[in-house]
């Protein structure tokens, strides 16, 4: 008997300070999992941010948080493209890179631009959206 090919996962890679574009974004998207790029030190709002996302989306969606630096574009996007890697090769990747601070957000892009045959799409949202 042949093993089936696990179905393909959805996965939301974001950057993130507060929790409105990840909620538009998994309302839209819905993701399996949903992996948020956070300081090394969160601030007291990313981490009540993040508790919201967790105690909310969590209870559906696998929530991972990974934990950076937030100035080094080159390790961010090194970090980034580790976790893309990580991935399995069949799930269909989302990036979000509307929160946080614009180094997360370059890291985030550069590295997806690096993984680009992974990546199904790049998203930016406007505060007027």
């Amino acid at each position: 008997m042949e093993k089936e090919a696990a179905k393909p996962k959805r996965v939301l890679i974001a950057t993130f300070y507060n929790p409105e574009p990840v909620l538009l974004a998994s309302t839209k998207l819905a993701p399996d999992k949903v992996i948020l790029l956070l300081d090394k030190d969160p601030d007291a709002e990313q981490a009540k941010a993040l508790k919201l996302i967790q105690d909310s989306l969590g209870k559906v969606i696998e929530i991972i948080p990974v934990k950076m630096g937030m100035y080094d574009i080159v390790e961010i996007a090194t970090k980034c493209v580790e976790l893309i890697d990580s991935l399995d090769k069949n799930d269909i990747i989302y990036a979000n890179i509307t929160a946080g601070r614009k180094t997360k957000a370059i890291g985030l892009l550069f590295a997806c631009y690096a993984r680009h045959e992974r990546v199904r799409k790049i998203a930016y949202n406007p505060q007027e959206d």
